[in-house]
Formats: C-alpha cells, structure tokens, sequence
C-alpha cells in the first residue's frame, strides 16, 4: 500500500472545505422558524413611502436614516384593553383581534410604547417626530386563525 503525502496548501484547503461545510449545515439546522411579525414603518409627509421590518420576540430594528428605533415587545392574539387594570390583555388563544406591544426608542432613550393593531389602516397614535407603525404580517404564532383577518 503506498502513502501519499499531502502538501501544507493541500491540508489548509481541505480543512477550509470542511469547516464552511460544517457553518452551513450548522446555520441550516439552527435557522429559527418563528413566529414572525412584518411592521411597516411610515412618515406623517410621506404616506406613499416605508420601510417594513421583519422581527422576532424581543428584536430589535432601527427606522432608517434616523437615530431610531423599536423593540419587539409582545404579541397579543386578541387584543383588548381590561376595563379593570387598563392594561392590555388577550380576549382568546384565536387569532382574532392581533396586536404587537413595540417599544421605541430615540438614541437608545426609551420614548414611548405603542400597540399596533394587525393590518389597521389608521394609526392609532402618531408622535414625535411622525413615524407611525402597521403590523402587516404574521408567520408562526401557534395561534388558531378562525377568520379572514388572520394570515
């Protein structure tokens, strides 16, 4: 049986091969399937113009060419204000009434929190210095969709 010495350049690239071999399955195996949410950000002069963010739980994603921006708070399946505490609650588990809890922030200040209600064309509230939210999608969320409404 006759060996065969590899050169040191022949050892690098085999190891290089494996090891983008190795990242990729990794990545593949690791890549996270959800839920998602799309939040379509917008200006108060420019209504025709935006930009959407796809996030997670907890994510956050910056409103471009500005020093803002918004963390992914929490997600509510169908939305609703309890009469009692005034504090945002879930009416069901169905995907009746969705809405996101997003946190936005103004070079790293928090600046106020908003609920944004799935695929409401009005804004419910409009701040300084005009970007306004739309939650327009959803992917993931475990939750029944008896209705239309839901994705």
């Amino acid at each position: 049986m006759k060996l065969e010495c590899r050169t040191t350049r022949q050892i690098i690239i085999a190891t290089l091969a494996w090891t983008f071999l190795f990242v990729v399955a990794a990545c593949a195996t690791t890549k996270a399937t959800g839920p998602f949410f799309t939040i379509r950000v917008r200006h108060i002069s420019d209504v025709a113009a935006f930009e959407d963010h796809r996030v997670r739980l907890g994510e956050e994603f910056f409103i471009a060419d500005t020093e803002y921006s918004a963390k992914m708070k929490s997600f509510i399946p169908d939305f609703a204000i309890s009469l009692k505490t005034r504090k945002a609650v879930s009416r069901s588990d169905k995907l009746l009434n969705p809405a996101v809890e997003l946190a936005v922030s103004y070079q790293e200040q928090l600046s106020y929190e908003t609920w944004v209600l799935y695929q409401d064309p009005i804004p419910h509230t409009i701040h300084d210095p005009g970007y306004y939210f739309q939650f327009i999608s959803y992917e993931n969320v475990g939750y029944s969709n008896p209705g239309p409404k839901g994705r």
